[in-house]
């Protein structure tokens, strides 16, 4: 499998459950940025986060208030909501032990080889603050986040530099990564999620 990855130069790495171990932070900023809502509709919630754990917060919200909730919420209610929920996010995941360590040590090892992207749901700002916090964004070219979809930042930076699309791979642990792969005709690289193994086409990843 390293073989395989190896033969690509260009590489979009997903952020949360590929680089850092965020799951069960990224949870508890839901159900802390969502106290006031009824527990039973917040678990609803956390149940589509689980199955689409690639989608920025900003769909997972309007999917709270448009199809849980079944209500509207005002620009300002959700604009607090969302900065409670990268608060807690940002105040936790500083910390160098929610890193996968065999991953940083090949980003570390290829990155003077390579050319490394971040191309993640989670919020740009947000992002950026933390990969510079955690001293890891000297290792990649740029860093990309929501609003902007994984697929669009993936299409904007194949085609400004016009890379050769069978030299580039996404690596991802979720159905939107292999998704937004699979849209701009690259290669797919499956980690953390064993579901994506079963995807026919799929290179599945063990461990790096």
């Amino acid at each position: 499998m390293k073989k395989n990855l190896l033969r690509h130069n260009v590489f979009f790495w997903d952020f949360d459950g590929v680089i850092i171990d965020s799951d069960q932070v990224r949870k508890k900023a839901f159900e802390d940025a969502l106290s006031e809502y009824e527990d039973i509709k917040v678990k609803k919630l956390i149940e589509f986060h689980n199955k689409n754990g690639g989608l920025s917060r900003y769909i997972k919200l309007d999917y709270f208030f448009d199809k849980i909730l079944k209500k509207t919420v005002s620009q300002n209610h959700l604009s607090e909501l969302l900065s409670r929920y990268g608060e807690y996010c940002s105040n936790q995941l500083i910390n160098n032990k929610y890193l996968f360590n065999e991953t940083i040590n090949f980003i570390k090892q290829y990155s003077k080889s390579k050319i490394f992207y971040i191309a993640s749901g989670s919020d740009n700002v947000e992002l950026n603050f933390l990969c510079k916090k955690l001293n890891i964004q000297k290792y990649f070219s740029s860093i990309n986040g929501s609003p902007e979809s994984k697929k669009d930042i993936v299409k904007r930076i194949i085609n400004k530099h016009n890379y050769d699309l069978e030299k580039t791979c996404l690596i991802g642990d979720s159905v939107n990564d292999y998704e937004a792969a699979h849209h701009n005709k690259i290669n797919f690289f499956g980690y953390n999620n064993t579901l994506l193994a079963d995807i026919k086409g799929t290179n599945y990843i063990e461990k790096f």
